[in-house]
């Protein structure tokens, strides 16, 4: 791996500006404890001051209940024998659909409010400091919807195959499942994901910097079987894919990307696709543009050129410093990012030993390796590999920190079995400009303060 040099630890940084908190908005007051009577009649100075009265004594109770709660929670500590030990527990199918822990709750989606007027054509992200192992869970995948989510009956649904081709056909649910089946695991990801740092660090929080992102076993039939049951023309060299939502989503595909590794998804993780992510079939277009991985699949048409959709020419272009646009930029480019720790995961135990772990991703194939650096680029260690290797998943790495309380700049740089290499932003500005928003796959920096909190910062 290259060594590359950097300056001083805190030179050349962008501080970010307030983005979005993961917890919720917080209120305080200072209340006194000895607030002055109102000069008005006896009877009104008589209610505020009970009125205080009932305040000091709700402070007190709460303060009471706060110790009552301690001394609970540390009777559950060895070598106590804990609460939940000495009664029985619910009985099997009190939840028939298993749900997370409710102490879990705080594990969710979120969207950031003021980047759409409306959440029917918007975003939520996925929460990947809080997530372990490669696979996202289906009910945590990010959303991206261009009209909202459609209630499709499975038995009133359809898949047509037309266009240059020998034989049409029209499939139900049934029929599609009467093909051979296959599963495979590869990432998910919005070529948006992360454009809102382009200029400068915002986002506060890894889910808002990269949650545009996912990973999951799908399950389906291969593009490539279905198109030889049709029998494509030779003249034939793009499919043009489109959904049944009420934007009519729709993408143009190279017949290459048809005919290699293009998958018909009904299942996600052993299980139906979910109606945010597709029901009841969908495209996955492996280490490709999100986008063009069409949900609510209702045809597949076959042709000898693309066909400029509203969402490959307007939207889904990459505007370049010279004015002019890339398209069809369809490949999802090497990327990495440290997950804990992060502002949703500070270092908040004080000094001594972390395990600091993250993410890696290409489009372009497998990760060969990743590193990470503690200041900001002037030196770089290899990570381990924790997760299985598989081409176009993400590979979860991890590297340990011994932290002595002073501040990091926390960033990794991933390396895929292409010899492409994560850029930082100056390269990617160098070709790109400042203008674009999709397709950043820099490298991302996190400041450790001395606190053992975490801020999104850029180095120049």
């Amino acid at each position: 791996m290259n060594h590359e040099k950097h300056e001083s630890l805190d030179s050349n940084i962008d501080e970010p500006v307030v983005g979005p908190s993961l917890a919720g908005p917080v209120t305080t007051t200072t209340p006194s404890l000895a607030p002055a009577l109102p000069q008005t009649s006896s009877s009104t100075a008589r209610r505020g001051f009970l009125r205080s009265s009932l305040g000091l004594m709700g402070a007190a109770a709460a303060g009471t209940l706060g110790f009552a709660k301690s001394v609970v929670a540390a009777s559950n500590l060895p070598p106590e024998v804990p609460s939940w030990s000495r009664v029985l527990g619910s009985g099997v199918l009190t939840n028939p659909y298993g749900q997370p822990s409710p102490f879990e709750a705080n594990v969710q989606r979120r969207t950031v409010d003021w980047l759409t007027p409306d959440r029917v054509a918007s975003i939520s992200f996925t929460p990947l400091a809080d997530l372990k192992g490669i696979i996202t869970p289906s009910g945590l995948v990010f959303e991206r919807y261009h009209a909202g989510v459609p209630e499709i009956d499975p038995d009133q649904h359809r898949l047509m195959i037309h266009g240059m081709v020998d034989r049409p056909i029209t499939l139900t649910m049934s029929d599609l499942m009467r093909f051979p089946a296959t599963s495979r695991i590869a990432f998910l990801e919005c070529p948006a994901n992360g454009g809102m740092e382009w200029r400068g660090a915002q986002m506060n929080g890894v889910q808002f910097t990269h949650g545009m992102l996912a990973c999951c076993e799908w399950t389906g039939v291969l593009l490539s079987t279905l198109l030889a049951e049709v029998g494509i023309s030779k003249k034939a060299s793009w499919i043009l894919a489109e959904g049944a939502d009420g934007a009519s989503m729709s993408r143009s595909i190279p017949m290459d990307k048809a005919l290699d590794d293009a998958l018909i998804v009904y299942a996600q993780n052993g299980e139906a696709l979910r109606p945010e992510q597709g029901y009841p079939v969908r495209l996955i277009n492996p280490g490709w543009e999100g986008n063009t991985c069409i949900k609510w699949l209702r045809r597949l048409e076959v042709g000898d050129q693309p066909w400029y959709q509203r969402e490959e020419t307007s939207k889904y272009s990459d505007l370049m410093p010279d004015g002019s646009a890339r398209e069809f930029t369809f490949v999802q480019e090497c990327n990495s990012v440290i997950t804990s720790p992060s502002p949703e995961k500070p270092l908040s135990d004080g000094k001594g030993k972390y395990w600091v772990e993250g993410l890696a991703w290409s489009g372009r194939g497998k990760i060969k390796g990743v590193d990470v650096s503690f200041d900001g680029g002037r030196t770089f260690r290899q990570a381990k590999f924790t997760s299985i290797v598989l081409p176009r998943a993400l590979t979860r790495f991890g590297i340990e920190l011994d932290w002595d309380g002073s501040p990091l700049l926390l960033q990794s740089r991933a390396v895929d079995d292409t010899g492409y290499v994560q850029p930082t932003y100056q390269q990617l500005r160098d070709v790109r400009g400042t203008n674009s928003i999709y397709h950043k796959n820099a490298i991302h920096t996190w400041k450790v303060l001395p606190t053992g909190g975490v801020a999104n910062v850029q180095l120049s």
